[in-house]
């Protein structure tokens, strides 16, 4: 059952840390895109796709702090494994 637990938690940070390098990779595109719109680069009709980054960016935000919820879950259900069993050996894990 630890093994499962341990594997759902690896998927989970996995899925965290991709969502962390998009949210990175919008947040400049959309900084780039506001600077080129109000030095006059490129049409403010642009604007628009602003608008839908910064939905994205939202919507990213909430997910990984979902994501990290679940791992915070996870980790206690693992240290209270650990305390039942005492079977535990800590890994190393990314947080």
């Amino acid at each position: 059952m630890l093994s499962a637990i341990e594997s759902t938690r690896a998927a989970i940070v996995a899925e965290r840390d991709g969502l962390q390098q998009r949210y990175k990779a919008v947040s400049s595109d959309a900084g780039f895109l506001d600077d080129a719109i109000g030095n006059g680069e490129t049409s403010p009709a642009n604007a628009a796709k602003i608008d839908q980054m910064a939905t994205t960016m939202i919507n990213y935000e909430r997910r990984v702090a979902d994501l990290s919820r679940q791992i915070e879950t996870l980790d206690a259900l693992i240290r209270h494994t650990d305390d039942v069993t005492g079977s535990h050996v800590p890994k190393k894990t990314a947080r």
